[in-house]
């Protein structure tokens, strides 16, 4: 179904399992078993020494730095930086922003780092109750208005339950308002894997609820021109009206595909969401890890009532960590699947609202990394790695000759004197993953 890179193109890195907040929704599935709720595993420095070399031997472009609270772990966490600063790796710390000393200030700006972090409500006492800590909301915003104050990005997401899913819309306003942040996202959260049903009564959001919560994000983005999407993988039959929210950039998953994620003991996982581990990078090597995630390419994962979708691809059956917490078993369907009614998809004519590609039309394309694979080059744009296209060698010697530069597809064919066909397929593939842009909006990012 996909073929095997010979290693993940972003791994999810947790430098500890300590956190010195209690989300009621974290997917650190250890926080809700009660022999795992004080763990408090630390990647050390010398096991980070060796973590980055690995990384840097098979040519990882992009981390995900996480925990936990990736600032318990600070010193391990500014090793990281520094180190991926110096070998063009790409990064982005996932933090809750309740601590963040000094010197950590420090570091962020010395490296102009970002930081994603979580707002839950508008409203202070609705955000302190679901991260189980009083006095959390004035520390996260106190946090981001510094990090704003030094020139530092910050984007924002709200995990969506019944404690606050009716907040989506005033909390993005407080965002783009108060904040001055455009970047915001909301996604349902998806239960952890050992909570009880219970819990899931509970706490899970309705489909309609769901529904409503993209309306909301349409709605911000509508109004307010702001950068909103969502973090959760939903499946086509649920969503059913792909142009209604196409600005959205919903997602597909990576799990074991593209992406893996690596505890703070080692342990290596396809997903971030589950307990299923593949290997231990400290003791194993990571290209055996990797391909031991077969199932997760192979299509074993993919439901019964999905194979035969031709949304299969986009949507990937949706959310594999939610259907192991609602049938114990990642290739059950997702809870929010209605595969009887995949008839009534509505698709996009073109990838997330673009107008189609223009040969005739200025286009430019910035620097690009390439790794070699056994079936051609897996690209994606520098600094930040958040596409990726698999090309042809002679596909890729093209792009390494006019990366980085401003052209017009049809003049550049004519005076290379290249088949129009062949290129302008391989232009539009890195136009519509958002890889390659008009000349004028990429010089107005």
């Amino acid at each position: 179904m996909y073929k095997t890179l010979s290693a993940p193109l972003r791994m999810v890195v947790e430098l500890t399992s300590s956190c010195n907040n209690n989300c009621m929704h974290c997917y650190n599935y250890w926080r809700h078993e009660d022999e795992h709720k004080s763990s408090d595993d630390h990647l050390s420095l010398e096991k980070a020494q060796k973590l980055m070399e690995i990384i840097k031997e098979h040519r990882v472009p992009c981390l995900t730095l996480t925990g936990g609270e990736p600032f318990l772990n600070k010193e391990v966490l500014f090793y990281i930086l520094d180190f991926a600063s110096k070998n063009n790796i790409s990064y982005g710390i996932n933090s809750n922003l309740t601590y963040l000393p000094d010197d950590a200030l420090e570091m962020l700006e010395k490296y102009g780092a970002g930081v994603m972090t979580s707002l839950l409500s508008f409203d202070k006492e609705t955000h302190d109750k679901i991260v189980g800590r009083a006095g959390a909301f004035d520390r996260t915003i106190a946090n981001i208005k510094k990090l704003r104050a030094r020139g530092l990005g910050v984007s924002l997401n709200m995990v969506t339950s019944k404690e606050n899913i009716s907040h989506v819309l005033k909390t993005g306003e407080f965002v783009k308002k108060e904040l001055g942040i455009k970047s915001f996202t909301a996604s349902k959260m998806c239960v952890p894997i050992t909570a009880s049903v219970e819990f899931a009564l509970a706490n899970e959001v309705t489909k309609q609820e769901v529904l409503q919560s993209l309306d909301a994000l349409v709605e911000l983005k509508q109004k307010y021109q702001m950068n909103v999407g969502n973090q959760h993988c939903y499946p086509d039959c649920f969503i059913q009206d792909l142009t209604k929210y196409a600005d959205l950039n919903l997602r597909r998953c990576g799990s074991g595909v593209s992406h893996c994620a690596v505890g703070a003991n080692g342990d290596v996982r396809s997903c971030a969401l589950t307990d299923k581990t593949y290997g231990n990078i400290f003791s194993e090597s990571l290209k055996d890890i990797w391909l031991k995630m077969t199932e997760w390419r192979d299509g074993s994962l993919i439901p019964s009532g999905c194979k035969e979708c031709p949304s299969l691809y986009h949507c990937t059956g949706g959310c594999r960590a939610s259907a192991l917490s609602a049938n114990k078993s990642m290739a059950g369907m997702d809870p929010l699947a209605t595969p009887l009614e995949r008839d009534q998809i509505k698709h996009v004519s073109c990838y997330c609202g673009k107008k189609l590609f223009n040969p005739d039309q200025n286009y430019e394309l910035p620097k690009l990394m390439s790794r070699a694979e056994t079936f051609g080059y897996v690209v994606a744009p520098l600094p930040v790695p958040y596409a990726d296209l698999v090309v042809t060698k002679g596909a890729w010697k093209l792009l390494e000759k006019i990366q980085g530069t401003a052209f017009v597809p049809s003049e550049l064919v004519e005076k290379e004197k290249l088949p129009r066909d062949n290129v302008y397929s391989v232009l539009s593939a890195l136009y519509m993953q958002g890889i390659m842009y008009p000349a004028e909006k990429l010089n107005s990012l």
